[in-house]
């Protein structure tokens, strides 16, 4: 799964692009592990293969919620999806 953190709703001139593990992916958001602390309400472009051997998928999600797991090195947030994933968006 690859993320690209924006700053607003429009692209900042230089997105973040962090990698990182999905513990949970549904249809309406998905729950992930990351170094990175992603702050709430930031906007994230996700990119992602549902299965092994799938097309990459793409969706436009929010975060609705981040916690600490390991001494702010570690970070488990919760995703909304804003926008339906697709493939090849």
């Amino acid at each position: 799964m690859t993320l690209t953190i924006f700053t607003d709703a429009t692209r900042s001139p230089s997105p973040k692009i962090i990698y990182n593990v999905s513990k949970d992916l549904s249809e309406t958001g998905a729950k992930i592990q990351s170094n990175i602390f992603l702050p709430v309400n930031s906007l994230i472009n996700v990119k992602y293969k549902p299965d092994p051997g799938s097309e990459l998928m793409t969706a436009m999600g929010k975060v609705r919620w981040i916690r600490s797991l390991f001494a702010d090195e570690l970070f488990e947030a919760g995703l909304e999806f804003v926008q339906a994933p697709c493939k090849a968006c």
